[in-house]
């Protein structure tokens, strides 16, 4: 590998995984930890503000979040990261 070469490149992929139920959170957490990807978690309410202190090149959302608006939701985490676009 040359200078500065990536070994792995999920090492450089950070993923924050957005869920009330900490469970899923962990447990979806633990198998991409094991992949080999950078893994931040947050239940919904902390979300914009995991996203705000720490970068994430992927954010993964929950379908269902409780006592929120969805849309609502991914347009606050959006805002933290210009030129986002949700995706299903």
């Amino acid at each position: 590998m040359g200078v500065g070469a990536v070994e792995n490149p999920r090492q450089q992929t950070r993923v924050l995984i957005v869920d009330n139920l900490s469970a899923s959170r962990e447990g979806l957490a633990e198998l991409l930890r094991e992949e080999g990807y950078a893994v931040m978690t947050a239940p919904t309410r902390a979300a914009p503000r995991q996203l705000a202190l720490h970068a994430a090149d992927v954010v993964l959302v929950a379908v269902e979040v409780p006592g929120r608006d969805l849309q609502a939701l991914l347009d606050e985490l959006a805002a933290h990261r210009p030129g986002a676009r949700p995706s299903s």
